[in-house]
């Protein structure tokens, strides 16, 4: 993995701005990972996937993500801080994902169900974008990931799950991947409400690069104007001779 450099910061931008989330994630891993096949990319599972944007992250923009969060008993917006090693509770990749290879299965057996599944990955994101509702996005995908569903040691259909079945399937399901979800524990400063915030590392990085990319269009933009210079000969000065030159020009 490689931190973005400035023309590869405006690559990810310009790329994934019209992308769907899931793809969006898999864009800045191929740019940081420019030797890898993209056709293994999306067989990572969610918390290799998740392990390998933190890591992005943090060769990109340090070790610390800060962000804000709304305290939802009192509305106050709370800043918050998290170092990025205490978002990773998985193993990262360390090599591209053969897209032959098998899925993880897992196995669950609960009040007489006997179930297979597979552990998540990007398509499988992708198959569920456009739910209206995270409850009902989040029913389908585990539905989705069953492999085989018996009762008593006989088959049964998909859908006939029950949800507490689906509750402990989901619970199996973090304990093979456990970088699948990351929730932060945050206390409201004024009211004293806790809570548990699920970061999304894929969106948080996608806004940071995002940002990152303007600031670096609007340093193009009016340091061409002011002396003729191309986008690649100022994307390629350090940060402190582009920042120098903004000053004098100001």
């Amino acid at each position: 993995m490689r931190a973005l450099a400035p023309i590869q910061m405006l690559d990810a931008w310009d790329g994934g701005r019209d992308l769907g989330r899931a793809a969006r994630a898999l864009w800045l891993i191929a740019i940081g990972e420019p030797e890898w096949p993209k056709s293994g990319l999306a067989r990572l599972t969610l918390g290799q996937r998740d392990a390998l944007l933190l890591e992005l992250h943090r060769l990109t923009f340090g070790d610390t993500l800060e962000g804000s969060a709304r305290c939802p008993a009192c509305d106050r917006r709370l800043d918050l801080t998290l170092e990025v090693a205490s978002a990773c509770f998985g193993p990262m990749p360390t090599g591209p994902v053969d897209p032959q290879a098998p899925p993880t299965v897992g196995r669950v057996e609960h009040d007489g169900w006997q179930i297979a599944f597979r552990v998540p990955d990007s398509t499988d994101l992708q198959a569920i974008e456009h739910f209206p509702s995270v409850d009902t996005a989040r029913e389908a995908l585990l539905r989705r990931l069953l492999v085989q569903v018996h009762q008593a040691g006989e088959p049964r259909p998909l859908n006939a799950v029950p949800e507490p079945v689906l509750a402990e399937v989901a619970m199996e399901m973090e304990s093979l991947d456990p970088q699948i979800e990351v929730v932060v524990d945050v206390v409201c400063a004024d009211c004293g409400h806790g809570w548990g915030l699920l970061l999304e590392i894929s969106e948080f990085l996608a806004s940071e690069t995002e940002a990152e990319a303007q600031r670096l269009l609007y340093q193009v933009h009016h340091l061409a104007r002011l002396y003729g210079w191309q986008e690649r000969e100022i994307l390629r000065m350090s940060s402190a001779r582009r920042k120098a030159y903004m000053e004098l020009a100001d």
